[in-house]
């Protein structure tokens, strides 16, 4: 049918490739009308014109497809998407009639692969420039499995048809108790952190004790897991005490067991991190004589929580034996972003060296910023960490702002540190927006997280055809909305497009309603006020590349300075914090949504007013953000 294909290199287009094809269609006839006979007429007459075609014919089709496209079989490129096999040549394609550009048009390839069973077929695109591919539609096959054809919006510069095992994508939610009744109940497996083991009465009887009182029969969903976690300090010195005696393993399991009879669950959760060296053979141990039991007594699914080391070698954990009983194991990456990816990548190193299963691993995604400071890791919410960013002061020789005089403006935070990267910037180690700063004598890094990293982190899950993905409801907030697209879109998908935010807005800005800046090195900066005297606004603005927070100074500027005497060290008489949202819809031209944070003073002799407003972009405004690299 096209023999181009697998010849010329170059050549017109056969029209049927472009065009959906009739398989198995009845012929038709008019009433009346002999079918055998013309269908003999008609085949004799194509004999003819296939084998003896007249020159003008030829010569008029190709004419004709040389107008409107022409292909030509390229190599394949490189990178190619993430889990597609190839089962049709790549195509440039050369558009020769701007007349078909941007129309949707039905479109057909050969296949040289066959597609395997419960394959999917898809229509790829390549984008040369960024190194990056883009689906274009779905594509059905024929029953012989030779054909892909579907239809697309416009006709790209080059095409493939690629295939994808139709593969189940899980999205879990951590202590999330009403998880089925909220609006974004996508997922299909669910735990519940209820309960952590407690030591009570004067014989140290451990038991459980349960963390919330929901009732959990009352749940419409039948996929909420008993979660069991011990990780802060107390709990884990109890399960360190558990695992040290083997009668101490069963009482335990038998806690958990009494416990799950009691209510309807999908299984158990067991969350414990902090295992000591020494016990963690013995962890081990439990986890299998838990497993035995639950499946002895039909009680469900068993998950098992598992940090991520860079040495998982040497860990003691028995990953083998852990995924052999264990139905999913939720691997939970560090919370330092410095060694995030540096861990996950080991974890995929010796995943394959162990012959893990990976379609048992869930990834436990990062979705709250970080601080790291001398005295450990903390969760941060976005807001704070941007506050942190773009907090600033004043800087006087004077006890007073006079008309046009120069003052120096600092970063409070950003402009502490003489080394290294302290700017706010995108970080390609740990695939976040990051910082670093001085906080009472001691440095601190602030990793934050938005719709940019989790790309990455899901991005990675996919990669390595883990079965899903781990969130923690209690960390989302008003300002992680964005990331339910992008888990619907990698539940129904198995493209992940990964973006950097745009280099222009993840940086300080400097503004002011009066005077002029006379230098601008970023974290400092000179303003010089204005000639007349009054009140004036400055504002720093910070971003992560999807919100923009910033504080605002309002110097009272006067004419003379022995008019300021009750202004005096005005870095010192800051007010404190009052915080307030307000919300405003966006409206139909995307305006961005508007909260403001007041900072106010009580004592209204002071002459300085500070202010924190987030601006919010949804969508991201107009500017290349560019796609990124792996």
């Amino acid at each position: 049918m096209d023999n181009g294909f697998d010849g010329n290199d170059d050549f017109p287009i056969n029209k049927d490739i472009f065009d959906d094809y009739t398989l198995g269609a009845s012929p038709k006839s008019k009433k009346g009308l002999p079918i055998k006979p013309i269908l003999f007429i008609a085949l004799i007459a194509f004999v003819i014109y296939y084998f003896f075609p007249s020159s003008n014919s030829n010569e008029n089709n190709t004419q004709e497809e040389i107008r409107q496209y022409k292909v030509a079989k390229k190599n394949m490129p490189e990178k190619l998407p993430s889990e597609f096999m190839p089962v049709s040549n790549f195509y440039d394609i050369d558009i020769i009639d701007p007349d078909i550009i941007g129309k949707k048009i039905s479109i057909s390839l050969k296949l040289t692969e066959p597609i395997r069973e419960n394959d999917k077929t898809f229509f790829y695109y390549y984008d040369s420039l960024y190194g990056t591919w883009h689906r274009l539609s779905q594509a059905t096959t024929n029953l012989e499995g030779t054909i892909a054809s579907g239809q697309i919006a416009k006709l790209p510069s080059n095409i493939m048809v690629v295939s994808a095992p139709d593969r189940i994508r899980q999205l879990s939610y951590i202590s999330c108790l009403e998880c089925d009744t909220s609006e974004h109940a996508i997922s299909n497996s669910d735990s519940i952190i209820f309960a952590s083991p407690d030591l009570t009465g004067i014989d140290g009887k451990i038991t459980l004790r349960k963390i919330d009182t929901v009732d959990i029969n009352t749940l419409s969903s039948s996929n909420f897991f008993y979660g069991i976690e011990a990780n802060d300090k107390r709990t884990s010195e109890i399960i360190n005490y558990i695992l040290e005696d083997s009668n101490r393993i069963d009482e335990h399991i038998q806690n958990i067991i009494a416990e799950i009879k009691q209510i309807k669950t999908a299984g158990i959760h067991i969350n414990y991190q902090n295992i000591k060296l020494e016990n963690k053979k013995l962890f081990t141990s439990f986890i299998n004589r838990l497993s035995d039991v639950l499946a002895t007594q039909n009680l469900g699914q068993l998950i098992v929580s598992l940090p991520v080391s860079d040495d998982l070698e040497n860990d003691s954990y028995d990953w083998q034996k852990i995924f052999d009983v264990a139905q999913r194991v939720w691997v939970h990456p560090s919370e330092d972003g410095s060694k995030l990816y540096k861990e996950l990548d080991h974890l995929s190193e010796m995943s394959e060296k162990l012959d893990l299963d990976n379609s048992k691993m869930h990834l436990v995604i990062n979705s709250i910023a970080r601080e790291r400071s001398m005295d450990g890791i903390d969760a941060i919410s976005r807001v704070d960490a941007l506050k942190i960013a773009s907090d600033f002061s004043v800087k006087l020789n004077e006890k007073a702002v006079t008309t046009d005089s120069p003052i120096t403006l600092d970063a409070l935070n950003l402009n502490t540190l003489n080394t290294g990267n302290n700017k706010l910037s995108w970080d390609d180690i740990s695939k976040s927006v990051s910082f670093r700063y001085i906080s009472n004598g001691s440095e601190r890094t602030i990793w934050i997280q938005n719709s940019f990293s989790l790309r990455f982190q899901i991005y990675f899950a996919e990669k390595n055809k883990f079965a899903g993905v781990v969130v923690n409801a209690n960390q989302l907030d008003q300002h992680t909305k964005e990331y339910w697209e992008i888990f619907n879109k990698y539940l129904t998908s198995a493209e992940i497009e990964l973006l950097k935010p745009f280099d222009d807005y993840v940086r300080l800005n400097w503004n002011a309603s009066g005077g002029v800046f006379e230098n601008n090195s970023g974290e400092s900066i000179t303003w010089r006020s204005p000639k007349d005297a009054g009140a004036y606004s400055i504002q720093l603005s910070a971003s992560d590349g999807e919100v923009f927070l910033s504080t605002e100074l309002v110097i009272n500027v006067v004419a003379a300075k022995n008019t300021a005497s009750l202004i005096t060290q005005l870095t010192k008489t800051l007010p404190n914090i009052n915080i307030e949202f307000i919300s405003v819809v966006q409206n139909e031209i995307k305006k961005p949504l508007i909260e403001e944070v007041t900072k106010t003073d009580k004592d209204q002799s002071k002459e300085i007013v500070k202010n924190v407003s987030i601006v919010e972009y949804r969508p991201m405004p107009i500017g290349p953000p560019g796609p990124a690299g792996n």
